[in-house]
């Protein structure tokens, strides 16, 4: 056996050397660092590093893997030119051998080629960045790309060992490669859609789908190349004339053939079960049904540990002609049984969408009971975890996690935890929120919950809510085990790791800010408010006595450094002013298809939008006046010049283009003070406080706050001028009109 070892050690360590000394090794480690450079130019250096390490290296192991099957077009046919199989006949050197250590050397050099081109690129990514980019970056495609590239080489050792050409060998292998390529970038599996910070949920919860993918990626390539090591052994013995056969040695590689394949198997199995936590809710497969919902009633377990659901819905329905009824469901949630009354109705489900088939011209009570785990769509964890900007310009995403000891339930049911009825009359209505009649909620194994709404009863781990209404944006969070700490007069609730010390300096700012704001304009809301720091969010929530906070960074977002403390409290008072109203006012709710060229598979969501013009005055005038509070007269005073500077120029859309190039240097202050705009109706509102004083107008937003905050419709600006003039006692709609357009009809 040692002597065995010692010959292939020997055919391994002399081809080695051999390809080490030859200049197409090098000219290939040289061409993929410097193939680096070019995602750079194309993406340009002001794009994010994550986005921009992922670019790089996924180009870097293209290359290598294409042409790498051209530097070992030499491994035998060098043996040949040599005339080298008389002599290893001679000598007792054999064929098994022979094939084991030339494979054992092209893995090597492999390997070698891999992880010197991705140190190059490394040293080309840190010396354009001008920064030492940290290394572990490089990990995740060091270990599926090294799989890959152990693949690929026993690949191309098994095809020229059957012909006498090798670089039509060569050219198969690349082609192979670059069909891979050209195919899988729409999907999860291909590395330009992992980035490093997106292999984790968050760092409260584990990994996610995206780290289970890469372990599942390179499993797979491994387990490949292990069964094409054995096809390698296998065939090589039936053709090479290199070295003595022995008929054992088939079965050994016919042991290995089996082996890689059975290893497969449960790998491309797990693969598919991941990739399942990808899906979101599709695209509707019908038109809403002309029906009316009514008497809902939801009663839910959910178990905050295992991740498993169990619910059943009642609510009567009222059709017309139409026959069928389509509910969104989460995609990972079934629907076992459905009856209307006491007779079963059939069913059919497809990512997310149930589809009924029911007597027309009825009244039903319908009850569903339903099961399963919560998917996470990706696009609802990527952009938090990765701390990057939303590129399609969606709202918040949708709040909802059960399992790993946190459970976070929403209130918006497109595709979430209940089965919601795609009706016409709810969509205009209420969009993707119910006029629930009663919400039970039970969670067996929490030890600590907050909850946004409703009853909470601590003896049986049970909230409901029994008054007719919608629900609020987040209904309730729970936590199994937490950590806690005080922000000034604010408890800091989180799960798993603690925060940082920049992100608990966030913290405590947006905690302050967020009181500030409830004794402004609620200053008879005395219950106190508990932050508590969630996975997922990319923007702060506000839902009663609730501030919740997201885990990943928010600075991510904005366009300058935020170092100075000014730019900082206005960037995060304009944050949670937006939340505040977005909680206070029901947003309207907008039906609307995804961009179909992303390349994700869900392709319809229910957008929480206001009415542009209301939300942007609201927000900013309440940003700047209660970070005014904190930073003093002064800095209100200076945003004042500021926007009326900006309120000169008018509408962007009838600017002339040398007034644009104006406005610009006017936005460029406004940011260079921590707020991304000064909206034209906020700047009628600020003129209208300097005429009236600033008691009067908190009057205003004060009475315009507890006039709607029932409404199931969110109010209009013209709306607010026309109850702003009431409480003033006099029209004020010539102060506005020269902010405010004219109403635009609803989308």
């Amino acid at each position: 056996m040692f002597r065995m070892v010692q010959r292939v050690g020997v055919v391994a360590l002399f081809e080695c050397l051999l390809q080490w000394r030859a200049l197409s090794f090098w000219l290939l480690i040289i061409l993929a660092s410097a193939v680096s450079v070019i995602p750079v130019l194309v993406l340009g250096t002001g794009i994010s590093l994550p986005v921009l390490e992922v670019n790089v290296y996924t180009t870097r192991a293209s290359v290598v893997l294409l042409l790498l099957p051209f530097v070992f077009t030499s491994v035998f046919q060098r043996d040949v030119r040599y005339k080298m199989h008389p002599l290893l006949q001679v000598r007792p050197l054999l064929s098994f051998e022979y094939m084991l250590g030339k494979s054992l050397a092209a893995l090597v050099l492999g390997l070698l080629a891999v992880l010197l081109t991705l140190c190059g690129s490394w040293i080309v990514l840190s010396a354009i960045r001008l920064e030492l980019v940290s290394p572990f970056a490089a990990l995740p495609f060091l270990l599926v790309n090294g799989a890959m590239c152990l693949c690929f080489t026993l690949l191309f050792v098994a095809v020229i060992a059957l012909i006498d050409v090798p670089f039509l060998g060569a050219i198969f292998c690349s082609g192979a490669m670059i069909v891979l390529n050209l195919s899988s970038p729409a999907t999860p599996l291909h590395m330009l859609n992992l980035h490093k910070n997106t292999l984790f949920y968050s760092s409260s919860i584990g990994f996610g789908p995206d780290l289970s993918l890469v372990l599942n990626q390179g499993g797979f390539f491994l387990a490949l190349a292990l069964g094409l090591f054995g096809v390698v052994l296998l065939l090589s013995q039936m053709k090479t004339r290199y070295g003595m056969r022995r008929w054992y040695h088939l079965g050994v590689a016919l042991l290995l053939c089996v082996l890689g394949g059975g290893l497969m198997l449960p790998i491309t199995s797990a693969f598919g079960q991941t990739t399942k936590q990808y899906l979101d809710l599709g695209v509707p497969p019908a038109q809403p049904m002309n029906a009316i919902v009514s008497h809902y009633q939801l009663d839910v377990t959910a178990h905050i540990h295992s991740g498993q659901l169990e619910g059943k819905a009642t609510f009567q329905l009222q059709s017309g002609s139409e026959k069928e009824l389509l509910l969104a469901l989460n995609p990972g949630l079934q629907i076992q049984r459905v009856t209307a009354g006491q007779q079963p109705i059939s069913f059919h489900t497809q990512q997310g969408w149930t589809r009924l088939t029911l007597p027309s011209g009825k009244a039903l009570t319908l009850t569903l009971v339903y099961a399963g785990k919560l998917t996470l769509g990706r696009e609802n964890y990527v952009g938090p975890a990765g701390g990057m900007i939303d590129v399609l310009g969606r709202p918040n995403a949708v709040y909802r996690f059960l399992g790993q000891g946190m459970g976070v339930l929403d209130g918006n049911g497109a595709g979430g935890w209940y089965p919601l009825p795609y009706v016409q009359s709810l969509v205009e209505a209420y969009g993707s929120r119910l006029p629930f009649d009663r919400v039970s909620v039970r969670l067996p194994e929490a030890e600590h919950v907050w909850q946004a709404a409703g009853i909470f009863k601590q003896e049986t781990r049970q909230i409901e809510v029994t008054k007719p209404g919608y629900l609020p944006s987040v209904f309730v969070v729970a936590f199994d085990t937490q950590q806690q700490m005080r922000l000034d007069q604010t408890p800091l609730v989180y799960h798993g790791i603690q925060p940082d010390h920049k992100a608990l300096s966030t913290y405590r700012l947006m905690s302050r800010l967020f009181n500030e704001l409830r004794n402004w304009l609620e200053p008879q809301n005395k219950q106190p408010s508990t932050a508590i720091v969630l996975p997922f969010l990319r923007e702060p929530v506000i839902s009663t006595h609730l501030l919740l906070l997201p885990e990943h960074s928010l600075y991510s977002s904005f366009p300058i450094d935020l170092e100075d403390e000014t730019v900082i409290s206005s960037f995060v008072g304009e944050k949670v002013a937006a939340a505040w109203w977005s909680d206070a006012l029901l947003q309207e709710m907008v039906l609307a298809k995804q961009n179909a060229t992303t390349g994700q598979p869900h392709g319809f969501s229910f957008f929480l939008e206001w009415p542009t013009n209301l939300k942007g005055m609201l927000s900013a005038y309440s940003a700047i006046n209660m970070t005014g509070r904190i930073l003093g007269t002064t800095y209100k005073e200076r945003v004042y010049q500021l926007c009326l500077e900006r309120g000169e120029y008018g509408d962007k859309a009838k600017m002339k283009p040398e007034d644009m190039a104006k406005l610009s240097v006017v936005s460029e202050k406004i940011q260079k003070l921590g707020l991304s705009d000064c909206p034209l109706p906020t700047v009628g509102l600020m003129k209208l406080e300097k005429k009236e004083g600033e008691a009067k107008i908190t009057q205003v937003l004060q009475r315009f706050l507890t006039a709607h905050q029932q409404d199931m419709r969110a109010p209009t600006i013209q709306q607010f001028i026309k109850e702003a003039g009431v409480t003033l006692g006099r029209d004020v709609s010539a102060d506005f009109k020269p902010y405010v357009p004219e109403e635009m009809p609803k989308p």
